[in-house]
């Protein structure tokens, strides 16, 4: 009875060090996504001038942090303006409602938009992989 009370807290002991050292890479993790997104910064001036120049077609850009989260876009131009974005990709959480960004671009020909209450990562995954789509 004693060796198996031994062994049952060696196995709780060892399953206790597995959950700390989960919760400390887990934790990690979000503090680099966190600092990431904080600094992220959307380049819509040279979007814009890009936008002005390219030619029409249809190009795709994407942004990932760390491989968990982000976005891949399709945006397509015809005569300097955007014709039409599609979210080919979004790993998201729980920012699913960003989505509705893309109206907002396509109807200011801009990435200067408002970002999307309650989604705002979500909001700069979609916006900075359509500034990638053009500015390379």
């Amino acid at each position: 009875m004693k060796k198996r009370l031994k062994i049952t807290l060696w196995v709780l002991g060892i399953l206790a060090v597995l959950i700390v050292v989960i919760f400390i890479f887990v934790g990690n993790l979000l503090n680099k996504v966190t600092e990431e997104m904080d600094s992220l910064t959307i380049n819509s001036k040279a979007f814009e001038e890009k936008l002005h120049t390219v030619d029409d077609g249809t190009y795709v850009g994407e942004y990932y942090v760390k491989g968990l989260l982000g976005a891949k876009i399709e945006i397509t131009i015809a005569n300097n303006k955007i014709s039409n974005i599609v979210i080919l990709d979004h790993k998201n959480g729980k920012g699913k409602k960003a989505e509705v960004i893309i109206d907002d671009i396509k109807n200011a020909q801009s990435l200067n938009v408002d970002m999307i209450t309650g989604a705002t990562y979500s909001s700069k995954f979609i916006l900075k992989a359509t500034e990638n789509s053009l500015v390379k």
